[in-house]
């Protein structure tokens, strides 16, 4: 078993919105971006995933937010992958105040190992499976949403655009 990546991110003025708090987009980044640089310190960077012609789309991302974080703040997150299946793998991030220790954000995401031509999934390689080996039990439980009587259901369409569209050719999930 491998042990969680950590990676620290000191709040900077402009992450913040007009309470003074961490925005929670400013988190979901920061998150992606443990995501990224754990799997670059196992071996398996952009350009390790280029030249495999393969990527990792986000399925489904559960996040809690739990407390602030201020500018000035450092937080650290940490990350580990939970599962690996045939196509897809859940990796975990829990982020907590240095000054404090509290629990700040915890997330969960769903990912979905691509073809980068096709974009169809792909079964994860045995060589990737074996450097993320699962750590440990999720940071949060599957989210599943309560049944409500007579709720409607909203959906919006929406195409995307160049500037969302980041330098793996995909869509950078905190701008939806």
């Amino acid at each position: 078993m491998n042990s969680p990546f950590t990676i620290t991110f000191r709040v900077r003025g402009y992450e913040v919105d007009e309470r003074g708090s961490v925005h929670h987009a400013v988190f979901v980044n920061w998150f992606q971006e443990a995501a990224f640089q754990a799997s670059a310190a196992l071996g398996f960077g952009v350009a390790e995933y280029a030249a495999l012609g393969t990527a990792w789309v986000v399925r489904e991302l559960d996040v809690e937010f739990i407390a602030d974080a201020q500018s000035g703040d450092e937080v650290v997150i940490e990350t580990w992958v939970s599962d690996v299946r045939r196509v897809r793998s859940h990796r975990d991030c829990v982020a907590r105040r240095v000054r404090d220790g509290a629990l700040v954000a915890r997330l969960r995401i769903d990912w979905v190992y691509v073809d980068r031509t096709t974009g169809m999934p792909k079964r994860v390689p045995a060589e990737i499976s074996a450097r993320v080996m699962p750590f440990r039990e999720p940071a949060m439980p599957a989210f599943a949403a309560p049944e409500i009587v007579g709720a409607a259901r909203f959906e919006m369409t929406r195409r995307v655009q160049a500037f969302e569209i980041d330098e793996m050719r995909i869509v950078n999930h905190p701008n939806y």
